[in-house]
């Protein structure tokens, strides 16, 4: 009864070492007097957090007075902690307390669990190869390889000739590779022969239309977990793949035809 003290420390966790946290959900409880009833509460609560318990920090606006709830979750996920969020102790304390209509008034602070997740996000990104090809033949003793177009193309490193000959080099021209230095045994290609940054996988293609240098090779769509929807690494692999292919498709068009539609 009477008021309540804001910022009051409530409780600290450690997790007993320095963790990734991913995801944390906080259940409210209720107020039970007795075995019979049963009063719904709410209460306002800020979340610090520290690897040391000593030096405790904010994590941004939406832990700071968030709102429990009676039987409510509240979730906090990557997007409100941080892509690489780590943390020992997590400390929380009150703001406003809702007053109970019970007896002459009671502030009731219950919460029923807090639940710490790690390793619960799956990720995984296709991406597009830098691709050209060769405007001149090649051999063995040259020191440069003559292209289309080098803008995709890392400024040096390793690139590969025909899908099957790597050859290293240490500049790039517009449309040439410079310093170039290929593996022993090559015997040379033609003019029109293809250039490649990287050798394609299963969670990566060709750019043939050269769209890098214009467009960047992301394209983002997030699946959000599901009872029904759970995806191992691999399958999200083929899916990642599937939507950056059809993205490539569908903006790889010079110009595109309207549908015909009788309502416009």
């Amino acid at each position: 009864t009477g008021s309540h003290p804001q910022g009051f420390h409530l409780a600290t966790l450690d997790l007993g070492a320095i963790e990734t946290i991913q995801a944390i959900d906080i259940v409210g409880g209720f107020f039970k007097p007795d075995e019979y009833r049963r009063f719904d509460m709410s209460f306002d609560l800020s979340m610090t957090y520290s690897t040391d318990g000593v030096e405790f920090y904010e994590l941004g606006s939406k832990t700071s007075n968030f709102k429990i709830e009676s039987g409510k979750a509240v979730s906090f996920e990557e997007e409100e902690l941080g892509s690489s969020f780590e943390a020992r102790y997590l400390r929380f304390a009150l703001g406003e307390v809702q007053k109970i209509k019970y007896g002459k008034g009671v502030y009731v602070v219950a919460i029923t669990e807090v639940s710490i997740y790690s390793d619960i996000v799956v990720e995984s990104e296709c991406t597009l190869i830098p691709y050209t090809q060769t405007t001149a033949s090649t051999s063995q003793p040259d020191v440069t390889v003559s292209v289309e177009d080098t803008s995709a193309f890392a400024s040096s490193g390793t690139a590969y000739i025909n899908v099957t000959d790597a050859f290293t080099y240490t500049g790039l021209t517009s449309t040439t590779f410079t310093g170039v230095v290929f593996e022993s045994g090559y015997g040379g290609d033609l003019s029109g022969t293809v250039v490649t940054q990287t050798l394609s996988d299963d969670t990566s293609f060709y750019d043939v239309d050269t769209l890098l240098p214009h467009l960047g090779d992301r394209v983002k769509k997030e699946q959000k977990i599901k009872d029904s929807v759970l995806y191992t690494k691999a399958q999200l692999d083929v899916i990642a793949k599937a939507y950056l292919t059809e993205y490539y498709k569908n903006h790889s068009k010079a110009s595109v035809t309207g549908a015909y539609s009788p309502y416009l």
